[in-house]
């Protein structure tokens, strides 16, 4: 990426280490943000029926952005489609009006991408697509990037508190100097010389000791470990909700292949609730504005992990029943 030249790189590095703790932390839960919202905004692909080229080079869907649609379902629950200046956009806004009988307004006020006003008739003028079937957003990605910025923080304690280092205690400015300079000079492999007028007296009477504050234990580098997985076991979670079981089994617990199979299931249940609503939304999209044709399906990597799934299932067969044999083919 030719435009992070060294100035750049320098700059966000020096920036995030002149952060305070608190503005760390709130960058780190961004960053868990935007990676998991980033992971669902491929999880769908629109593209025109019996086309495979990208949505928006069709000059009638040209500003129809899927990025964006797909940022109103995640992070509202809902978007507006509407045609404005002849171009079908997806929108923000709200319902008002009379109600229907289902108590939702039928007027539609909403605004564009680019500050652009849009009034009309739901169902006549407009279409609203829905993310799942409560019509919500995704409220879980706030709690799983608080909840990985949280293990960060126990990730970096736990790596501070298991660094071999002295925290030498002095009694005055002159000791205070030596030490960090001896330090330095064992940074660089340098020897050094430490001057004091009672040095002879105090390895005589054994009184030359430095003593240490006892806050780092190095012994403790193990259970790092502990703090990793619950990293992982959080991020499984994640996946398992979205569609994708990692199928890694834990060495202190046993496994079957039914459990497996079963997670495999499970993760299937809410992408196809997300794919139900999107259909559903695409295909009223269609009805009231025949140039579109568009259609929604899932990515190819959730495809594939459905055909695992799909497949998988296929190969299970009973608890306690034996797997049909296969029949032996005479090759005369």
């Amino acid at each position: 990426m030719n435009w992070i030249d060294g100035k750049s790189y320098e700059f966000l590095t020096t920036a995030y280490t002149n952060m305070s703790a608190k503005q760390k932390e709130r960058s780190n839960e961004f960053r868990h943000y935007t990676d998991k919202m980033c992971v669902l905004l491929s999880m769908f692909e629109y593209k025109v029926e019996g086309e495979e080229q990208y949505i928006r080079l069709y000059e009638y869907l040209k500003y129809f952005d899927p990025v964006f649609l797909e940022l109103c379902l995640l992070c509202s629950g809902y978007c507006i489609i509407g045609e404005v200046d002849g171009y079908l956009l997806p929108m923000v806004g709200s319902r008002t009006g009379k109600l229907d009988y289902l108590g939702f307004g039928s007027h539609i006020e909403a605004v564009t991408q680019n500050g652009k006003q849009f009034r009309g008739e739901l169902g006549e003028d407009c279409v609203i697509i829905y993310n799942n079937f409560l019509r919500m957003p995704e409220i879980d990605i706030p709690w799983f990037s608080y909840t990985f910025t949280e293990i960060d923080k126990s990730l970096e304690v736990a790596l501070l508190t298991c660094r071999d280092t002295m925290l030498p205690i002095v009694t005055d400015d002159k000791m205070r100097s030596a030490i960090i300079e001896a330090v330095k000079a064992m940074r660089d492999g340098k020897p050094i010389a430490v001057t004091s007028k009672n040095l002879i007296d105090e390895l005589l009477n054994g009184e030359a000791k430095t003593t240490a504050l006892p806050l780092n234990h190095p012994e403790n580098v193990k259970n790092i470990q502990y703090i990793l997985k619950a990293y992982d076991d959080i991020d499984r979670r994640f996946w398992l909700k979205y569609g994708h079981n990692s199928r890694n089994t834990e060495k202190m617990a046993q496994v079957s292949e039914a459990e497996i199979t079963g997670a495999d299931s499970i993760s299937q249940v809410y992408p196809e609730q997300l794919k139900k609503c999107r259909e559903i939304g695409i295909e009223y999209v269609n009805r009231i504005f025949p140039k579109a044709n568009i259609k929604v399906d899932f990515s190819e990597i959730w495809k594939q992990e459905q055909e695992n799934y799909k497949n998988s299932a296929d190969d299970t067969v009973p608890d306690g029943a034996d797997p049909e044999p296969k029949k032996e083919v005479n090759s005369e």
